[in-house]
């Protein structure tokens, strides 16, 4: 009678075991500060990462140009030339384009 009352102490504290053990473990993946969670926000990280240096890049682009734009009378010519069609003095434009 002794060891029929044991096993089922022992059957209720295994299964108190477990059971604290799946708790444990829905916690970990379902709390606020859990694996799913943390999945999603390193996910939003890695994103915004990965915008920020694009960003890097065109800031330092755009650095350049303006370096180019307040330096090089050469570049100045070429904007001028290719964006806004300007010409030289004493130049002429021909267009053989078919329309």
């Amino acid at each position: 009678m002794l060891s029929r009352a044991m096993d089922r102490k022992t059957r209720k504290l295994i299964k108190a075991g477990w059971f604290a053990i799946l708790l444990l473990g829905a916690w970990v993946l379902f709390s606020p500060w859990g694996a799913i969670r943390y999945h999603r926000v390193s996910k939003n990280l890695r994103q915004i990462e990965a915008e920020n240096a694009e960003l890097r890049d065109d800031s330092r682009q755009l650095k350049d140009e303006i370096n180019l734009l307040t330096n090089d009378p050469a570049y100045i010519e070429k904007i001028a030339r290719k964006e806004h069609g300007l010409l030289k003095n004493n130049e002429l434009v021909y267009d053989f384009s078919d329309r």
